[in-house]
């Protein structure tokens, strides 16, 4: 088998889009490695990536991260890795994660990224379907996982790790990270000419990684992603954000494995953006001291976190002002984007900034620009908060299967509650029953050896059909459900839960909710409230409870938090307002099956853990 074939042979069952042809025709960027070596031609000796240690960032430059780039691919090479064999990569955001991401598709191998979180049987799963041949644990913890389901991987021969090496029983290949680095680079004058070969041999349509899906409705599916898939977003995204740049610093604070930072992390790449990684979510506001990052990007639940911190803080004589600065800097922000600004409005919107937000703006490190946001519907008025602090809140669109983006907001036409206008090469349409259709040389090749899967995605025309329901206003795309989740009531009315569930969850006596009701006669949800707040209220009553479920019994806060879910639905129509509700004594989590590790909600297993409570709630 030839070179060209092997990097042919995973997806070739399925079409590629005429999107991508042409878009292939004209691209100057086709492929993965063409885009690191461009960049560290023009920026080899600039800070790429870094890591903080002790009280300031320690920087790797693109030479130096592409040097082991190199020695990554001659090792796969020497082991005997073929053009087409799936590299898995078992880690949290590392200074490891480019090297295994670019050193496996210099080889012609596919990247197949896992979250750090998972668990042993989600890790077994993606190991075994993808076929992979090589994994990479980072920690400790990341190895003794795969050890302990080894035995169900026969395809698993290698395994690579920053963890210490201990004795082990393993029937696997144990190799630490420098000495595969150090194998690499000492057999690197003979596997050279095999590594330029297979880089030439590259195309646009070949599949470069396989990203398992969270699985919010099922079994998660591989998704094949191809070079020009990623590829083709960079123009476009240099095109929306021109005002990001080589000098630009990035926190790094999601997990690359979630394809939103990913391609983002391309696209920083290819400007020559320094990379900074976060810690982790309690450290992410002290990492921002230390690094002074200018842009930023996070789903939208840490935003959220920053917004209800900064309105806990605005009590007693700081409220009437507080209120009053977010008032102008609507009024501003609403006439910017007509173009009617003066300069009383200017200085006006200025001075409530620094009256009101200068030591909140401050705690972002100082030199902070542009905020990112997708992943999840970012509530208004958050939008609205950082667009008052000054910051540039730039939320956008996609879906794994997009690679991912679809549309963003753009830098002087931002409109809070919508995710933006599509981004060059991208075409939106609505069909019939309001659900988003787009095609683009970003959407996927398909689902890995889901052949039926793949094919119930796309309609006849050839449009994907993303499973979100919205609408298009002036060429403006705005969420509001995701079509799966639309309620039929008994009255055959429709429901959409998202809206309701993002209203209740701007209460600060709430943290999350999941709103039922398909076939019933009326609205309910299981609501988890904010334990943080009331345990802050009953502390101040020096009130003493052992645990959630005895403050639960508390009738001033069961009074408390009815009122609140009242008033959260006071806009909506009758049918849509909450009926029933089952106040939840603990937070959703992952390890009981109710979140994906980017903290979705699979509301599926959330009515399957609550069912008895969701039904006695509807008897009352």
């Amino acid at each position: 088998m030839s070179i060209v074939d092997g990097v042919s042979k995973i997806g070739q069952e399925y079409p590629i889009s005429q999107e991508l042809l042409d878009w292939e025709k004209g691209a100057d960027i086709k492929t993965l490695p063409e885009l690191i070596r461009r960049t560290v031609d023009k920026y080899g000796e600039r800070n790429y990536m870094g890591r903080r240690e002790g009280n300031e960032y320690i920087f790797k430059t693109y030479n130096e991260v592409y040097q082991e780039v190199i020695y990554f691919a001659s090792a796969l090479v020497k082991i005997g890795c073929q053009c087409q064999d799936r590299i898995a990569n078992f880690s949290s955001n590392c200074l490891e994660w480019p090297v295994i991401d670019f050193g496996s598709a210099h080889v012609g191998c596919i990247h197949v990224p896992m979250y750090a979180t998972l668990s042993q049987s989600e890790l077994a799963h993606i190991v075994k379907d993808s076929g992979a041949k090589v994994i990479f644990a980072l920690t400790e913890e990341h190895l003794q996982k795969i050890l302990s389901v080894e035995d169900e991987l026969p395809e698993l021969k290698h395994i690579i790790t920053s963890a210490p090496i201990n004795d082990s029983n393993s029937s696997k290949r144990l190799w630490s990270w420098n000495d595969f680095l150090e194998f690499g680079r000492v057999h690197l004058e003979s596997t050279q000419g095999i590594i330029e070969d297979r880089v030439g041999a590259l195309k646009a349509t070949d599949v470069t990684s396989i990203i398992y899906t969270s699985g919010t409705t099922g079994v998660s599916k591989g998704v094949m992603l191809m070079h020009g898939n990623f590829c083709s977003q960079l123009p476009a995204l240099k095109e929306a954000f021109n005002n990001i740049d080589c000098h630009d610093i990035d926190l790094s604070f999601l997990p690359v494995s979630h394809v939103f930072e990913r391609m983002f992390f391309y696209f920083f790449t290819h400007l020559g953006v320094a990379v900074g990684l976060a810690r982790g979510l309690m450290t992410v506001l002290q990492d921002m001291q230390i690094l002074r990052p200018t842009v930023f990007i996070s789903v939208p639940a840490l935003y959220i976190k920053i917004y209800e911190k900064a309105i806990s803080e605005m009590t007693g004589m700081k409220q009437k002002p507080f209120h009053w600065a977010m008032k102008v800097g609507r009024s501003y922000n609403a006439n910017k984007r007509m173009g009617k600004v003066d300069r009383a409005g200017k200085l006006l919107h200025a001075l409530s900034r620094k009256m009101l937000f200068s030591n909140l703006v401050k705690k972002f490190g100082g030199r902070m620009k542009t905020f990112i946001s997708g992943g999840a519907p970012l509530p208004v008025d958050v939008c609205d908060f950082f667009l008052n602090l000054g910051f540039t809140m730039r939320e956008g669109y996609g879906l794994t299967e997009t690679s991912p983006v679809l549309t963003f907001n753009m830098e002087d036409d931002i409109h809070p509650g919508s995710v933006g206008k599509a981004i060059k090469g991208v075409s939106v349409k609505i069909a019939d029953d309001g659900e988003i259709l787009v095609k683009g040389p970003n959407v996927m090749r398909g689902y890995y050896k889901m052949a039926k899967a793949t094919r119930e995605v796309f309609n006849n025309e050839g449009w994907f059909c993303t499973g979100d329901v919205g609408y298009l206003d002036e060429g403006i795309l705005y969420i509001t459900d995701r079509k799966k989740n639309l309620l039929v009531l008994a009255n055959g009315k429709n429901v959409a839960p998202n809206p309701i569930e993002l209203a209740l969850s701007k209460s600060d006596w709430i943290d999350r909710a999941v709103v039922v009701g398909n076939n019933r006669t009326c609205v309910g949800a299981v609501i988890v409230p904010s334990f943080e707040k009331m345990r802050s209220w009953c502390e101040k009553r020096k009130l003493t409870c052992r645990d959630n479920a005895e403050m639960l019994q508390n009738e001033e806060l069961q009074e408390i938090l009815r009122e609140e879910i009242s008033k959260t639905c006071e806009s909506f129509s009758n049918y849509e307002k909450i009926k029933r509700y089952y106040l939840a004594d603990r937070d959703f989590s992952f390890a009981m099956g109710e979140l994906t590790p980017s903290q979705k909600v699979k509301r599926r297993i959330v009515e399957k853990n609550f069912a008895e409570q969701i039904e006695e709630m509807f008897k009352k």
